[in-house]
């Protein structure tokens, strides 16, 4: 399926911008398009077979109404809400639990984790999704 759109031919899912007129590689090949990432969670994780906790930190997670936020914790909470215990989906609600502004700085490595989330397992999953070389992680003692 090709398409051309002025001077750029857009030619698959998988790969945003695939090449200039003179056909140059696309920069993008190796990079999933968000429609990809998407689709790859919404496989792992169907709605009709969540209970309704799980539902509903799904929901929170995609809904947070920060952007970087519902990019981020979205399809990490579609990927492994259905393998979670009962006891990890009480540590994922303390982590959507937290003030946004302080969530974004802990991912994004410019504030050091509350001491409150240091031994929440599932925080350290979530900062391993992000960056396995995050600087949080260096304090976390991993099992």
């Amino acid at each position: 399926m090709s398409r051309t759109l002025g001077k750029l031919t857009h030619h698959t899912v998988g790969c945003r911008l695939a090449f200039f007129q003179r056909g140059a590689p696309c920069m993008y090949r190796r990079v999933p398009s968000l429609v990809q990432v998407r689709l790859e969670a919404s496989y792992v994780c169907r709605v009709s077979t969540l209970n309704e906790k799980q539902r509903l930190l799904l929901w929170r997670a995609r809904r947070k109404r920060w952007v970087e936020l519902d990019e981020i914790l979205g399809p990490f909470v579609e990927r492994h809400i259905k393998s979670m215990s009962e006891v990890q989906l009480e540590k994922l609600k303390e982590v959507l639990d937290v003030n946004n502004g302080e969530l974004l700085r802990v991912l994004g490595a410019v504030a050091p984790l509350p001491p409150a989330l240091v031994d929440n397992e599932v925080m350290v999953s979530l900062l391993k999704y992000v960056n396995l070389r995050h600087p949080a992680l260096r304090d976390v003692k991993t099992h």
